[in-house]
């Protein structure tokens, strides 16, 4: 029989390599599950951690999930993506069970260690997305979620919420060493910055989100008056600038511009018989689609700048010249020589990738 300690030793060098790993690595994750499996199955007492399984409500539910998705193998038509699924899906099936029923207890010192890995592998992991996008390391990217190469950026936008949430929470109970804030509160601004860089909706939601419900409940819990009017006023900003951002890109998007229909002009600067649509009420950050176009300059201007065909599709599959009437009028252009001559190479190549809107150049390119 191995010794106990080598058991404690397989335990913590498993759940090290998952907490490095799940910013940074699939391959550290799995190595770090094989080896809280070891140490799992070298440990007695089947009978024991079968009954304290049992008795974990939390584990059972979490564990339930995965099998709910191993049913559902026998009702899919795609069986090689739902096996997929369920290869993806094993940690929910594997921490639910050992750490519910693994005599390797976790303390409260072993779980600080753990989450402060797990928030250094997530700084890591977003310092090198940074140097990449900052052009400091050269990597071949298509857009700027990209940047997240090890892991999906909506994942790694999760992890940076969960590690936001760990360095707070770690300062505030003043577990962490004096001389290490400055560098903590240095690394939470630059998380909150990279969710900016890389637009992840989702992050910054759920942080407005988590932010909220703490301040909620930091207000509940504090019996001095001064805490609860800062944490209140707190709570009114992280809920009313959100709000107040939202509104104005709304407003900005579907504000139709004021502009007199039966007086528009005839012809282009060139002299081409513009066609107006006038009937058609599409607009594009409140501009409308159909009027000011000029097919034939648009088209002989397009061709200097781009090799994809006029007539032909762009990247998505849509129809370029329509991606072209969107974009030029999304930025108040007239759609003739004149204002395709305005748009920026990064503009060019934005449209050739299927983006229709100049709003959204920039969840879809890197940043200088």
């Amino acid at each position: 029989m191995i010794p106990a300690r080598w058991n404690r030793y397989f335990f913590i060098a498993g759940l090290s390599l998952v907490a490095v790993g799940l910013p940074t690595s699939h391959i550290l994750m799995s190595v770090g599950q094989i080896l809280l499996v070891i140490s799992w199955f070298l440990e007695e007492g089947l009978k024991q951690k079968t009954s304290s399984f049992i008795r974990n409500k939390s584990a059972l539910i979490t564990s339930g999930i995965y099998f709910l998705v191993l049913m559902g193998l026998l009702y899919t038509q795609n069986i090689k993506e739902g096996l997929n699924l369920v290869r993806i899906l094993v940690p929910l099936l594997i921490f639910p069970v050992i750490l519910s029923t693994s005599t390797q207890k976790l303390s409260a010192d072993l779980i600080k260690k753990i989450l402060l890995l797990f928030s250094a592998s997530t700084v890591f992991s977003t310092s090198i997305s940074g140097l990449i996008y900052f052009n400091i390391i050269s990597y071949p990217v298509d857009n700027v979620r990209d940047i997240s190469i090890f892991i999906s950026h909506i994942r790694l936008s999760l992890m940076i919420v969960l590690t936001l949430f760990v360095f707070a929470y770690y300062m505030i109970i003043g577990v962490i060493q004096k001389k290490w804030k400055p560098i903590i509160t240095v690394c939470s601004m630059w998380l909150i910055y990279f969710l900016f860089i890389i637009n992840s909706i989702t992050g910054l939601g759920i942080l407005i989100i988590c932010l909220l419900i703490s301040l909620l409940y930091f207000i509940a819990q504090s019996s001095e008056l001064y805490k609860k009017l800062v944490a209140t006023v707190l709570f009114v900003i992280a809920l009313v600038i959100p709000f107040i951002y939202i509104a104005s890109q709304v407003s900005a998007f579907y504000t139709i511009q004021d502009i007199d229909l039966k007086h528009l002009e005839t012809h282009t600067a060139e002299g081409e018989l513009y066609d107006h649509n006038i009937y058609s009420k599409r607009i594009e950050n409140g501009n409308y689609v159909w009027i000011y176009i000029a097919k034939g300059e648009m088209e002989r201007e397009w061709n200097k700048r781009s090799a994809f065909d006029f007539k032909g599709n762009d990247k998505k599959g849509q129809l370029l010249s329509n991606t072209i009437i969107r974009f030029l009028s999304s930025k108040d252009l007239r759609k003739d020589a004149v204002g395709l001559s305005k748009l920026s190479n990064e503009e060019i190549v934005a449209v050739e990738n299927g983006i229709a809107n100049s709003i959204l150049i920039k969840v879809n390119q890197i940043g200088s």
